[in-house]
């Protein structure tokens, strides 16, 4: 027991010793004006926890202990009443927290540690409960939440009640008790409504039913309040969050007019989080123009706000958006402005690429075609794109390489397609499409790695629709190109039945205008008689164990007599 004289000395001098070990890990007591300004510290502690070294944690957490010691202490010994006890509950409750997010770092080390180990492994990090790894921080935390839940049992007219309210519904937040946060929230609006903290609180609530509940509606009611101070540092965020409810009740110009103000508010400078809100809330515009606005009040925007190294990346996103959404003529439009903005940028092939694909998708083929072949002409190697971007040969690699695959894969799409059609207009229409893309391709790449297999596809292609004279020299270059590949002796006797067909033509056109029938004078092979032969000459000399090379020399013979 102490005596009245040494009483208040003992007291002045634990008090000092608990107040300035805990100086750099928790929020000095503060008159409840400059409550915000203590959450806010608050807040960020994790943050510089997470950056310091090992040895300085380690010393801060010796110092938490034995703060934490000497405070239960003066709470269990000393005589304290009424608001000054619960300031001493309040600050012990504040420390639990920190050794808690002190620990939780650790933990977390160690549970990522884990997962990496187990998907190394090939398991399945799914099975890696974080559960099992919080366990001691979760203690911690939870004893937090005890002690600001007794102040406001206790001390219902403690004048930091509103703080402690605050304080227990962000602990709640922190443990994932999500529901009776917003509870705690939800109070100090209602029960201290000129609280400094207000603001958070109706952020928070707002979170909880955005996040949580996906419910808009009642979260566009909590941000609206939050919203009322425009000089607070949450405004901004509550705006943006606010245009989000918009945007996912389908108010689309509200959504729209909402975020250019979180982008205005943004732009008079300050802190990197208003940077980073700027930047996001751009972002997000690109997807609100894209789904509610008109493109060119979107560009008009772009332009306006005056970011010229965004406005190309924020105009293709838009583009790709529509993509996404079905939207093609709008992504078309899109690409071509992005083109016409800068003709030679070593991205406009990639732009033209892009409506090449977006015209594929709504099925026009022509238009496809014509786009693939804009492609060739305007970024192709001899183009004046090629000779701007000469010294960026990567970019005339990449251009050719997407006229190579263009054309590949429209030639081959659209002759598959004509034969599932069949026979008919539509598959008459479809297998013409094919034919040119095959020959442009071919004129484009004579010789690469899928020659072959194109020159083997187009003459199949050009025997179906009769044209075999073509398909005849199409087999012929099949064979040359290489003598052992997979299509090669089907072409060489293919060769064979396109010159039989031309034969039937030369003989159809020739009727009655041939050598008189009593003549015995040798007479010359024809044009398609001669090409018959070379066609036989050639399977016999490269297939001659096939069981159709006699056939084939009695063929070569019959011409010879």
């Amino acid at each position: 027991m102490h005596s009245p004289a040494s009483a208040p000395i003992q007291l002045a001098s634990r008090l000092s010793l608990v107040f300035g070990l805990v100086l750099a890990l928790a929020p000095a007591f503060a008159p409840h004006a400059e409550a915000a300004d203590t959450v806010r510290r608050r807040l960020t502690l994790t943050d510089v926890a997470e950056t310091q070294s090992k040895e300085l944690r380690e010393k801060a957490h010796a110092a938490r202990v034995e703060s934490m010691a000497a405070l239960k202490d003066l709470i269990k010994t000393g005589n304290f009443q009424g608001d000054q006890k619960a300031e001493l509950i309040m600050r012990l409750s504040e420390m639990y927290f920190e050794e808690g997010r002190d620990l939780y770092l650790d933990e977390m080390r160690v549970y990522n540690a884990k997962v990496d180990e187990v998907f190394n492994a090939g398991g399945s990090p799914d099975n890696v409960h974080i559960e099992d790894f919080i366990k001691a921080s979760r203690e911690w935390q939870n004893r937090s939440i005890k002690l600001y839940e007794q102040i406001l049992s206790s001390y219902p007219q403690f004048s930091r009640a509103d703080e402690a309210t605050f304080f227990l519904g962000s602990a709640l937040n922190d443990t994932g008790l999500y529901p009776k946060a917003a509870e705690q929230f939800t109070n100090l609006v209602k029960q201290y409504p000129d609280s400094a903290y207000v603001t958070d609180s109706f952020v928070q609530i707002g979170e909880y039913y955005f996040n949580e509940k996906n419910d808009p509606n009642k979260a566009m009611l909590a941000y609206k309040k939050a919203t009322v101070d425009k000089t607070h540092e949450k405004y901004a965020f509550a705006m943006y969050k606010l245009a989000w409810c918009y945007y996912n009740l389908g108010e689309g110009t509200t959504a729209i007019n909402t975020m250019k103000a979180v982008v205005q508010y943004a732009d008079g400078g300050g802190s990197q989080s208003k940077i980073q809100l700027q930047d996001e809330a751009l972002k997000d515009l690109v997807l609100f123009f894209a789904d509610f606005g008109d493109m060119e009040d979107a560009i008009a925007y772009f332009k306006q706000i005056g970011k010229q190294n965004l406005i190309n990346d924020l105009l293709k996103k838009l583009a790709n958006t529509f993509v996404e959404q079905g939207k093609f003529d709008q992504a078309i439009e899109m690409y071509r402005r992005l083109i016409t903005d800068n003709p030679t940028a070593p991205v406009s092939a990639t732009f033209q690429n892009e409506i090449i694909t977006a015209y594929k998708k709504t099925g026009k083929k022509v238009e496809t075609l014509a786009e693939i072949d804009r492609l060739r002409t305007t970024y192709g190697k001899q183009s004046s794109w090629a000779r701007a971007n000469a010294s960026n040969q990567d970019a005339v690699k990449d251009a050719t390489d997407m006229i190579e695959r263009a054309l590949h894969t429209i030639a081959t799409d659209y002759h598959n397609e004509a034969k599932k059609l069949g026979t008919g207009a539509g598959a008459i229409k479809v297998y013409g499409l094919a034919e040119q893309a095959y020959r442009t391709y071919l004129q484009e790449f004579p010789t690469g790695k899928n020659t072959y297999e194109m020159r083997y596809s187009f003459s199949e292609l050009l025997y179906k629709i009769k044209k075999y004279d073509e398909a005849y020299d199409q087999e012929m270059q099949v064979v040359a190109i290489d003598t052992k590949g997979q299509h090669s002796e089907f072409c060489a006797d293919s060769a064979i039945f396109s010159a039989n067909e031309m034969l039937k033509r030369e003989a159809k056109a020739n009727a009655g205008a041939g050598p008189d029938p009593g003549s015995h004078a040798e007479q010359p092979l024809t044009e398609w008689e001669g090409k018959k032969l070379k066609a036989l000459d050639q399977y016999a000399q490269l297939f001659p164990s096939s069981d159709k090379v006699r056939g084939v020399i009695y063929q070569s013979g019959y011409l010879l007599n």
